[in-house]
């Protein structure tokens, strides 16, 4: 069986893929370096990105806007040390 080396992507470089109805955005490893977000970088942060969701992640962006300000940051940190 042969495997593939899977190439990190850029964290500058947003790539947009299919799979099926479904979007395919990028793996949160190397959140760290990125500048924007979202499959299209339109958000300038996380918080913005988070607020942008609907659909599927509508539920998750509304548990996020309720958090504490102290836990929002705590995320918001765990978030940028990947």
């Amino acid at each position: 069986m042969r495997t593939r080396a899977r190439r990190v992507p850029s964290p500058n470089r947003f790539v947009v893929g299919r799979i099926g109805r479904s979007l395919r955005t990028e793996p949160l490893i190397g959140l760290q370096f990125s500048k924007r977000f979202l499959h299209d970088g339109r958000a300038g942060s996380l918080v913005e990105a988070i607020a942008a969701h609907g659909g599927d992640g509508a539920a998750a962006r509304e548990r996020f806007l309720k958090l504490a300000p102290a836990d929002s940051a705590a995320l918001i940190s765990f978030l940028r040390s990947l």
